[in-house]
This record gives structure tokens, C-alpha cells and sequence, in this order.
């Protein structure tokens, strides 16, 4: 019986892809996304701690923000100031749910080894995303 848990066990943990979590940096205060991630900020300077990671190696589309919160509380919906693309990630943003209607945009990192920001804070995306999809290339 312990066999077959191990077993089981061992096949879940090798067949599970893995999870990307951005990597913090306390000089700067903020999370650096990895490869297929994007980090978005509630603060135009894409720093401090209302930050959430959108990781489109485990989940490509996130139809709405309504259900994704800050972790100081608050919808992720019509409130994303800033964004930091992870390297070879391209990302797509939606003016309303459900990628229907609207304006789009779609941003892409085609570095290896950089970073890409963007401020949102005086456009007219500011506060204004309710739909992303995050694609590694």
C-alpha cells in the first residue's frame, strides 16, 4: 500500500509543470517576473507590495479580474497602474471581461535576459484592464 502512495505521489510531482513564482528584490521593492510570467502593480512605479503575478505557464487566460484580489484586499479589475514582463513572455491586455469588445493591447519581451516595464499611470490604460493572457515564447 505505501508503495503505491509513493508511486502516486512521485508521478503527480514529475508530471506537474512547474509553478514560476516571481523572485522579490528588496533594493528595488518589487517581484521580477520569470520566463512566461508578468507581474502587475497597483502603484504606477511598478513597486511596494500590491503586486500580483500572472504566471501563463500553469493558466494562459484569466477571462476576468473580478475574482483576483490585492494582497492588501481590492479587485485586480480596472486598478493595474504597472507591469513588468518576464523575458520571452508576450502579453496581451483587455479593455473589458472576457477579451470581448474594447481596445487591446499586446506588449511583448523578446529579450533572454531583460526585464520589460511599463508605466500605465497617465494613459488611458490606467485602471482600465479587466482581461489578460500571458504567453511564454
Amino acid at each position: 500500500m505505501k508503495k503505491g502512495i509513493v508511486v502516486v505521489f512521485l508521478a503527480v510531482l514529475l508530471l506537474t509543470p512547474p509553478v514560476l513564482a516571481c523572485t522579490w528584490d528588496s533594493i528595488v521593492n518589487k517581484c521580477h517576473p520569470g520566463h512566461g510570467e508578468v507581474v502587475v502593480y497597483k502603484d504606477g512605479s511598478c513597486k511596494g507590495s500590491e503586486y500580483f503575478s500572472f504566471n501563463g505557464n500553469n493558466q494562459p487566460e484569466y477571462t476576468t479580474l473580478v475574482g483576483y484580489s490585492w494582497p492588501g484586499g481590492g479587485s485586480l479589475n480596472d486598478s493595474i497602474s504597472c507591469y513588468v514582463i518576464g523575458h520571452k513572455t508576450t502579453f496581451y491586455y483587455y479593455e473589458y471581461i472576457n477579451f470581448v469588445g474594447g481596445k487591446r493591447v499586446k506588449d511583448e519581451n523578446t529579450y533572454d535576459d531583460r526585464l520589460k516595464q511599463k508605466n500605465l499611470g497617465g494613459t488611458w490604460w490606467n485602471d482600465r484592464i479587466s482581461s489578460v493572457k500571458v504567453f511564454n515564447r
